[in-house]
């Protein structure tokens, strides 16, 4: 006679079972978290792809823009740079910069000023 089928009930998510299997025998995962044999939570392992690098030093106090443009934009865009000897970045700068003029502001925390209006 077989035995009785028994669900395989567990207050656990299967990220966290998996986590778990993961570390080994010395870890046991509780709700989710992970804890070692005392019951104290273990630090997250992550991927090697995950590890934070350090920020570079001119992207220190600034704030990320990211743009949804066409391939075809950003290989023009790139093609553009290469053909003034000058980055992506410097480029963009100076297009919202142009944009700003444009409208009789200056772009914040660039060096230049206003346009007059005459």
């Amino acid at each position: 006679m077989s035995q009785p089928r028994t669900s395989r009930s567990t207050s656990q998510p299967r990220a966290g079972r998996r986590k778990a299997a993961q570390l080994g025998d010395m870890a046991v995962a509780i709700n989710g978290a992970i804890t070692d044999e005392q019951g104290v939570a273990v630090p997250a392992v992550k991927a090697a792809g995950e590890v934070k690098k350090p920020k570079a030093s001119t992207r220190v106090g600034k704030k990320g823009l990211v743009l949804y443009v066409d391939p075809e934009v950003t290989k023009a865009l790139r093609r553009l740079a290469a053909l003034n000897n000058t980055d992506q970045q410097t480029l963009g700068l100076r297009g919202l910069e142009l944009l700003f003029k444009e409208h009789g502001m200056r772009l914040p925390g660039s060096a230049h000023k206003a346009p007059s209006k005459a």
